[in-house]
């Protein structure tokens, strides 16, 4: 029981801590224009949902 709770916390503050990053990183300045940094963007949903299915 202890150890599914561990995992679960470590899970959780994974995704939390990736979900904080997102921001920063989610746009960028071209020019004047500020628009959506989609790679950047995809990797870390798609880390996510790893990290979810893995854990």
């Amino acid at each position: 029981m202890s150890s599914g709770l561990t995992v679960g916390f470590a899970q959780g503050f994974d995704v939390i801590g990736r979900l904080m990053m997102v921001w920063p990183h989610a746009t960028k300045t071209v020019g004047s224009a500020t628009i959506a940094n989609w790679p950047s963007l995809i990797l870390v949903f798609v880390a996510i949902g790893l990290s979810v299915a893995i854990l």
